[in-house]
């Protein structure tokens, strides 16, 4: 997918209240921690500008490459160093044969507009070279105009092994760096100067370099594998969430995953390339066995790890073991007190510490405390001190023996406490924050795109598809809009980052949660914000992996396999299906490359084989793909309308409730909605008004139009009960009268369906003074009798002459 330069995004502190999934009601219940996936808000205390443009990878492999000079290039090329940790999978190979031309190269299938400029000038491309110093020319031109072009020569520094080549272009080799020139077309010249001599090139990756985000800084030590390579960063260690739970609740005894299960799970995901899993706490949910969850999960790994060794083989799966951090009385019913530890907490700990020593070749990091600290987390959330008084123990504590030289301590929350601007994050005027950041290994970070398309109010908005969008293709509108996420990902990782370098620039940032649920009842599917699907998952899962390969980011992506135990009782709650596999074995199209391989190592989980999901069909899959909804396309009023309410309220108005009796508000979607309620209703009635101060003569107006439906997705049962619909004038008296036609009693009948009213002003109620109108909209009764709690929305609301 092309990365568009987008414009600074503002990353505002929202002041809303978020659940986060370790509030399930499964938790109340044990008091336990959950397997991640919370809710991600912003709310913190102030807002920040940040801007990221992502790195373009030139599509280099959907075609082969237009050799010319005698130069020969094969796609899908077996990599010369297949432990490279900069260069997985199957390569480009370019041969340049003896006597081939001084010139001969290789024109690349990508035929976008590059968009080079003195801010974004590097091009780079890794390298496996047969020499050092051999000269590698890039070039880009315009192919219908030849005289547009530039070019960047550079010469090899290793042989034989993978190196980054970088062409910068405000180093020209000939040409001019001009932005306004098309440089659609893109050539690469291997031992440009001389002439052919059988020499062999192989290479990949070849991408224009983005903006906004500092290097990944390099520790001097760090958590390794048997082999003993890094294991944080490296492109060969993919890294997942993993939840074990095939029920649908979480409880003690033969639910418990048990050794056997968490076989079949690691098996699976080694299959599937991962090698590298996260877990979210270290006891509780005790199985028939007498061992908890992660226990099993542990011995598991253990077991795989001897039974290959016996055979001569290698298993490689490594843990970064979680630690839940409660405040005291969380799940009590009591209000909690984030100042002070659970007395869970020290268990969850000392049981860590136990593992760790027990299992040393396998967990490779602990992390305390899940989302334990943004605010949001109002069920259970710490102060930062909290986290910092356990990271500094075990810091101490893994000083005392060697087997856990190479294990890092972190601890995983939501990107706006990294950035400094979560409130309470922020605790103590970031004193702890900060000496946290220090004491840190490394800074573990969760960004959802996903849950922000319905919870931020600016994202909501920039997420749908803009009007002059609305004529494109569904998967033209879709890639903006996911393009639109994974640049907002990469600008809350760029202001965590930020703020975390002001504190300890040699800290590095890994990703310790993103994920993208693929079904919605919630607000994420139909209807709602349009985000959940399969199609979807697999662009921002590619789209965050190649950034993460790319910037030498470890990637725990959320979440291995769907979790039923999620959501409550809401079989289409997005909590529940975030997984790449869901519970019976259907493989989601994020991985159906990876079936053919499951089902040839006779693999199951509860199930015979796996399949894929729509059976595998594209155009299945794309019948249940929806395109983000459409931004409100506000139109001009015609000639003698009068636009009460469109996209938004008419300019000065606002939406009132007459005497608290209701409650009245416009969303971003242009909808008024009204809530009735019996206890705040009066012996009067109750009523709400759009208006302003302003009295309006309607003596030239004829008719009234307007949208209205019962809204019932909320748990409100339909309103049956009489109210009326118009407006006020000005008769006379001490009020303003009401005129209006009369719903569920009459001629109207509220429904569940939008339906569009049409009304002529002849036929409202009481006579109106038409050169006095006072409120040009008013929703309202003159009795609470059989008044129920309900919700009526209205919409399009216009007066025309």
């Amino acid at each position: 997918m092309m990365k568009r330069s987008l414009t600074p995004l503002v990353l505002a502190s929202a002041a809303v209240m978020l659940s986060a999934c370790g509030s399930d009601s499964n938790d109340s219940k044990t008091g336990s921690g959950d397997s991640g996936g919370a809710n991600n808000g912003n709310n913190g205390n102030g807002d920040i500008n940040v801007s990221v443009t992502p790195d373009y990878q030139l599509d280099v492999k959907s075609s082969l490459p237009i050799d010319f000079g005698n130069a020969l290039t094969e796609l899908n090329a077996i990599n010369p160093d297949p432990s490279s940790m900069y260069v997985t999978g199957t390569v480009l190979k370019t041969t340049k044969p003896a006597g081939a031309e001084t010139w001969a190269g290789s024109t690349v299938a990508d035929q976008s507009s590059l968009a080079l400029s003195e801010e974004r000038s590097v091009v780079t491309a890794w390298v496996y070279s047969p020499e050092v110093g051999i000269p590698v020319l890039f070039k880009v031109e315009n192919d219908a105009d030849a005289s547009q072009f530039a070019e960047v020569l550079v010469t090899t520094s290793k042989a034989n092994e993978w190196e980054q080549l970088t062409f910068d272009f405000r180093e020209l080799n000939l040409g001019e760096l001009n932005e306004a020139f098309n440089y659609n077309k893109k050539s690469l010249f291997f031992d440009f100067g001389n002439v052919g001599s059988d020499k062999v090139f192989y290479w990949d990756n070849l991408r224009l370099e983005g903006a906004g985000l500092s290097a990944q800084p390099t520790p001097d030590s760090f958590p390794v594998s048997d082999s003993g390579q890094p294991l944080l960063g490296n492109p060969q260690y993919q890294a997942i969430s993993y939840g074990a739970w095939r029920s649908d609740t979480r409880e003690s005894g033969d639910l418990v995953p048990t050794v056997q299960e968490h076989i079949e799970d690691m098996k699976i995901l080694n299959a599937m390339g991962i090698k590298v899993i996260r877990t979210y706490n270290t006891q509780g949910f005790i199985g028939t066995d007498g061992y908890s969850n992660t226990e099993n999960l542990l011995a598991a790994v253990r077991q795989l790890k001897d039974e290959a060794a016996a055979d001569g083989n290698t298993f490689e799966m490594y843990v970064m073991l979680g630690v839940w951090i409660d405040a005291n009385n969380a799940w009590t019913g009591s209000p909690i007190d984030s100042s002070t530890d659970s007395p869970k907490n020290a268990l969850e700990i000392a049981k860590a510490k136990e593992l760790a020593l027990a299992y040393p070749n396998i967990i490779k990091v602990i992390a305390v405390g899940n989302e334990a600290m943004v605010d949001w987390a109002s069920s259970y959330k710490v102060h930062p001190s909290i986290i910092l008084n356990h990271v500094n123990d075990l810091q101490s504590w893994k000083l005392e023996s060697s087997d856990t030289d190479d294990l890092w301590i972190t601890t995983s929350d939501n990107w706006a406490v990294w950035a400094g601007i979560d409130n309470n994050g922020n605790y103590g005027e970031q004193a702890d924050l900060k000496s946290l950041i220090q004491a840190v290994d490394y800074v573990s970070l969760h960004t959802y795109a996903h849950h922000d398309t319905h919870y931020d109010p600016i994202f909501k908005e920039d997420w749908k598809v803009s009007e002059a969008d609305q004529t494109l293709s569904k998967e033209e509108q879709i890639a903006i809009s996911m393009q639109k996420a994974y640049t907002r990902s990469l600008e809350q990782y760029a202001a965590a980052q930020a703020f975390v370098n002001s504190v300890d620039p040699t800290k590095p940032i890994h990703i310790g949660e993103t994920g993208w649920s693929t079904y919605s009842t919630d607000g994420y599917g139909a209807g709602g914000t349009q985000a959940a699907d399969e199609y979807k998952q697999k662009m921002f899962h590619d789209d965050m992996r190649d950034f993460a390969n790319n910037e030498g980011v470890s990637l725990f992506f959320f979440q291995a396999f769907d979790e039923p135990w999620k959501g409550g009782d809401n079989p289409g709650h997005s909590e529940k299906n975030f997984g790449l596999i869901d519970i019976d074995c259907n493989v989601k199209y994020v991985a159906w490359d990876k079936v053919d391989t499951l089902n040839n190592l006779g693999l199951t989980r509860d199930c015979n084989s796996f399949t894929e999901s729509y059976g595998g069909v594209y155009a299945t899959l794309m019948d249940d793909v929806l395109a983000p909804p459409y931004a409100p396309v506000e139109q001009p009023p015609v000639a003698g309308e009068f636009k009460v309410l469109g996209s938004a309220l008419f300019s000065g108005a606002g939406a009132f409730a007459w005497e608290d009796t209701a409650w009245a508000g416009v969303d971003e979607e242009g909808v008024l909605t009204v809530a009735t309620s019996p206890t705040s209703a009066k012996d009067w009635g109750w009523g709400t008004h759009i208006g302003d101060e302003s009295r309006r003569d309607f003596t030239a107006v004829k008719t009234l139009k307007f949208d209205i439906r019962g809204f019932t997705e909320g748990g409100k049962a339909l309103a049956e009960f009489a109210f009326g619909v118009g407006f006020q004038s000005d008769t006379g008296g001490q009020w303003s009268t009401n005129h209006t036609i009369r719903f569920n009693t009459g001629d109207y009948q509220l429904t569940t369906d939008w339906q569009t009213i049409e009304v002529d002003i002849s036929q409202f109620s009481n006579s109106p003074n038409l050169t006095q109108v006072t409120q040009p909209f008013i929703v309202h009764s003159t009795t609470k009798e059989g008044l129920s709690e309900a919700d009526i929305q209205v919409r399009n609301i216009s007066w025309f002459e």
